[in-house]
């Protein structure tokens, strides 16, 4: 598989016409709106937080946005990740590697990249799990990065807590490198 990674922050409209015909830096917020559309589910405040969060932290560098497109097919995203690097913050606040492409070193070379964008190899993560949703469900967050984690990362990743209904009612927050405030910040105001 041949694949090539993007730094939003480092990438011009013109760099990205040059590697990927037709795609412009306007269409990357909408790449990254449906590729993590499924986030919606886990966390219910996420389009709010992508829009007032992450696009408006881009351009302070508190944020990066890492892509990973497959070199052939200029218009197939294998994955993407948003990171956090604020003063001695580095987290990565969401990652995910299309379907057709995990298992497939996809997810190892975009978390490789995260690791050098954010300068640590321990970088904070959370990963939900709803506790109705079997272990072996193929849709469960939590058992894919389980076994992500451990099969290339067991020694980056350390579990340092559990939170229960943080985010959402239902929902255990794994909490690797790291800790969640006490209480969800209102993102609201």
């Amino acid at each position: 598989m041949d694949s090539v990674i993007i730094r939003l922050s480092e990438c011009t409209e013109r760099d990205i016409e040059k590697h990927f015909t037709d795609l412009k830096v306007e269409t990357m917020q909408t790449i990254l709106k449906r590729t993590l559309s499924n986030a919606r589910f886990c966390y219910p405040t996420f389009d709010y937080w992508l829009e007032e969060k992450v696009f408006p932290d881009l351009s302070s560098g508190k944020r990066d946005i890492v892509f990973l497109f497959d070199v052939n097919n200029p218009r197939e995203l294998l994955g993407v990740a948003i990171l956090k690097i604020a003063g001695d913050e580095k987290k990565i606040c969401s990652f995910r590697i299309n379907s057709t492409y995990q298992r497939k070193g996809a997810g190892k070379k975009l978390m490789d990249k995260c690791f050098e964008v954010l300068g640590s190899r321990k970088p904070m993560i959370t990963v939900p799990r709803d506790m109705s949703q079997e272990l072996s469900d193929p849709n469960n967050c939590y058992s894919a990065f389980s076994n992500f984690f451990s099969k290339y990362f067991e020694r980056e990743f350390e579990l340092k807590e559990k939170r229960k209904d943080f985010y959402r009612k239902g929902y255990t927050e794994y909490v690797y490198n790291g800790s969640l405030p006490i209480e969800l910040p209102n993102i609201t105001k």
